[in-house]
């Protein structure tokens, strides 16, 4: 199916596509008459050649003589028939995506159309009274069959099935009518449908990319269904299932999925750690974070302290086995150190603890490098970005700076070898572009940008429907540039433009842009309030939240986020405006969103300052809580310490020098150069408050 959709954006035509789905494998067999098209469908279909478990065959369709045709048996000639009709419809729907691609989003009505029942049995008993026969009529009956099952299969989304017979086609099909081919209920698990659970996992994903949340869950209880599943794709599958019940905010069911994977892993741990160990944490940790979103924080931190316990073993197993033999077990160590880090920066959200890990993955990956730079080239540069990711969430900007720059001249070297590489390319200009854009060197910002533009636009010849919104993000990052630049009215034409591209991307995959859509108008609004022009703002804001609630549905987690900073802009606005009750409340909505860190102090700030003392304390208490890490805990006891030395003196203090002996833990001998902590000491010596 992505096949043909790549050539209907070459405006390649013609081109007979005839999958065979196995087991085990897919056979794709692609015909055309043309030797030059099929050269050119072969170069821009590469990367279908080397995809697992599908074998990609390409074959010069050979004319037909009138005299061979006539001499088919009259046995298939029913199925003959059925692949002429389904072929002329097939062709017609590749042509009407190219020229008119709204035709795909129009609801249309079948007209004459006439359903035709396929019993998946009836052809295979043909295919087998031909098996060794190598005739003409066994050939033209075994395209018959696959053209048929290809266009009834679950290959074709049930969305696009409909297209066969809209009314559309129907009119173009000589305005006759048509023929919509329908798999008999007997069949409907038959095993010539019965897909490799590796294949219904990637079309699973392929639906969630297209916000198709339905769908992909369909695939997914197929594949758990599947008599062909082995462990190891079960509890992958389970996992899966997990991820998209979670971000369909689908949280009890996401829970039992994870459950169940994490229960197999665990039994499968039992038999080789070194192999299973990380998969359990892994497990541990979404199901840890599942239970934050139910507000089970007491299972939250057990399970996340259970993972980190056991990323930590997989990197001693790893560490001693690399001692005795370091030629097989160095690139598993920093494997392990690598998911330790990745687990300490995104999951536990302590950048600083996933510094020391990387380093060592780093070191270990330049030694290996040297002595196989094909298989190791890859795994440096990723481990190098993903330093220069910590040191970004650490506001060590010149160390970032140092690492993605050595990421981008490594990745250099490896795209003058293998052009393939181009998308990490891309990357890298994008990551250095928004590093100088923190450090306010918009001239390199900008230049950065621009060579990311240039790559992605290349890519985007080959493979628009990917790398077209690649290129879209790269003008919201301009966009933003702008704005840090403080030229609102550039800034505020850019991001129109990139809202009107988004709506264009979101007609081929309709609500996927929405959450970009969304971000857009937040930044436009927080622009406005920058200009004090505070109504056109909350319009903006109001916009946004459109967007943000038409996918509460398809994903509930990117509604959430964008929603949540669209009530914390409308709260600063009604707070600017003195509508103290109205700024509250849109805090609060903001806060049941999304935990933000700082829509928290906002909202706090506000109960202080109305001196609404009691509904403070259980806030400061409730945020000691929800917000773990040790700067988060520093500020929240600092924040906290100040406000109560206004209730009691000994009760202000004593939160104050938690504050002090948080950041002296944290920053250690550069803690008394902070202002936090020079600021504290100040107000614990001028303690003269009384108790009220």
């Amino acid at each position: 199916w992505d096949m043909i959709k790549v050539l209907n954006e070459k405006k390649l035509f013609g081109f007979h596509i005839s999958p065979k789905i196995g087991v085990k494998k897919t056979i794709i067999i692609m015909t055309h008459k043309d030797p030059e098209l099929l050269s050119e469908a072969k170069r821009v279909l590469k990367d279908f050649q080397n995809i697992p478990n599908v074998l990609f065959l390409t074959k010069i369709d050979e004319e037909e003589s009138g005299s061979k045709v006539k001499t088919i048996m009259a046995i298939f000639l029913i199925l003959l028939i059925l692949s002429l009709a389904v072929g002329a419809i097939y062709y017609l729907y590749q042509q009407k995506i190219v020229f008119d691609n709204e035709a795909l989003y129009q609801d249309t009505q079948a007209l004459g159309v006439e359903e035709i029942e396929i019993d998946i049995n009836t052809l295979k008993a043909f295919q087998e009274s031909f098996k060794n026969q190598e005739t003409q009529e066994q050939s033209m009956a075994l395209k018959a069959m696959e053209i048929s099952t290809a266009v009834i299969s679950d290959m074709v989304p049930d969305s696009m099935k409909e297209q066969y017979s809209s009314e559309a086609l129907v009119e173009s099909f000589n305005g006759k009518g048509g023929i919509k081919l329908v798999l008999k209920d007997s069949n409907m698990s038959s095993e010539d449908f019965n897909m490799s659970v590796e294949e219904l996992n990637s079309y699973a994903m392929s639906f969630i990319k297209d916000n198709n949340f339905s769908q992909a869950l369909k695939y997914y209880d197929k594949a758990l269904k599947s008599d062909k599943l082995d462990r190891d794709e079960l509890f992958n599958t389970h996992a899966n299932k997990g991820n998209l019940y979670r971000q369909t905010d689908e949280l009890k069911k996401a829970e039992a999925s994870y459950r169940e994977s994490l229960e197999i892993t665990k039994a499968l741990e039992q038999k080789s750690k070194k192999k299973y160990a990380n998969s359990v944490a892994w497990n541990l940790t979404k199901l840890a974070h599942t239970h934050k979103d139910l507000n089970q924080t007491g299972l939250f931190k057990q399970e996340l302290e259970e993972a980190e316990k056991i990323y930590l073993k997989s990197v001693k197993l790893f560490r001693g086995l690399a001692r005795k033999n370091p030629k097989l077990h160095q690139q598993n160590l920093a494997w392990s150190l690598n998911m330790l880090a990745n687990f300490y920066l995104n999951e536990k959200r302590e950048p600083k603890k996933s510094i020391k890990p990387r380093k060592e993955a780093l070191d270990i990956y330049r030694k290996l490098v040297k002595k196989n730079p094909k298989v190791f080239d890859l795994r440096l540069y990723k481990t190098i970005n993903s330093l220069a990711k910590g040191y970004m969430q650490l506001h060590r900007l010149e160390m970032a700076k140092s690492a993605y720059t050595e990421g981008l001249s490594l990745i250099k070297k490896m795209f003058e070898e293998d052009t393939s590489y181009s998308n990490y390319l891309a990357l890298s200009f994008k990551s250095l572009g928004t590093l100088h854009t923190k450090e306010e060197s918009y001239e390199k910002a900008t230049s950065y940008y621009q060579q990311a533009l240039t790559v992605y636009r290349k890519l985007a010849i080959q493979e628009p429907k990917i790398y077209r919104a690649n290129i879209t993000l790269i003008h919201h990052d301009i966009a933003t540039l702008y704005s840090h630049k403080q030229e609102f009215s550039t800034a505020k034409q850019e991001y129109q433009k990139v809202i009107e591209e988004y709506k264009v991307l979101n007609r081929f995959a309709p609500l996927k842009y929405h959450a970009n859509i969304a971000k857009a108008l937040n930044s436009l609004a927080q622009i406005e309030i920058m200009q004090e022009n505070l109504s056109k703002s909350k319009e903006q804001l109001n916009r946004a939240i459109v967007f943000g609630k038409a996918i509460s549905k398809e994903n509930s987690r990117s509604s959430r986020e964008v929603l949540s900073v669209s009530y914390a802009r409308l709260a600063f606005i009604s707070w600017l405006k003195k509508d103290i009750t109205s700024a509250l409340s849109y805090y609060q909505k903001s806060l049941n969103l999304v935990s933000n860190f700082v829509v928290a102090k906002s909202y706090v700030e506000i109960l202080v300052e109305k001196n609404r003392y009691k509904d403070a304390q259980a806030f400061f208490e409730l945020m000691l809580k929800t917000y773990t890490q040790k700067e988060q805990k520093a500020e929240i006891w600092m924040m906290y310490g100040k406000f109560y030395l206004d209730i009691s003196s000994d009760g202000g203090e004593e939160k104050l020098k938690k504050s002090l002996k948080l950041y002296s833990e944290i920053y250690k001998e550069d803690a008394t150069a902070l202002p936090e902590v020079q600021e504290i000491r100040s107000l614990i010596e001028n303690n003269t408050t009384h108790p009220l």
